[in-house]
């Protein structure tokens, strides 16, 4: 959990240097990775098994 939080907090703060830069990409993919990660945590918590 603790390697979650800190990839989590990484992501963020790509995505505020990616805001202050101008540049989308970083920011896209940082959020795709964050979003990821949230879902991995929501999938582990229910117990989801994806096809």
């Amino acid at each position: 959990m603790k390697g979650k939080v800190r990839s989590e907090r990484g992501a963020i703060r790509v995505t505020s240097k990616a805001k202050q830069a101008n540049s989308i990409a970083p920011y896209i993919l940082a959020l795709l990775e964050c979003q990821l990660l949230v879902f991995d945590d929501i999938s582990l918590r229910h117990k989801v098994v994806l096809p």
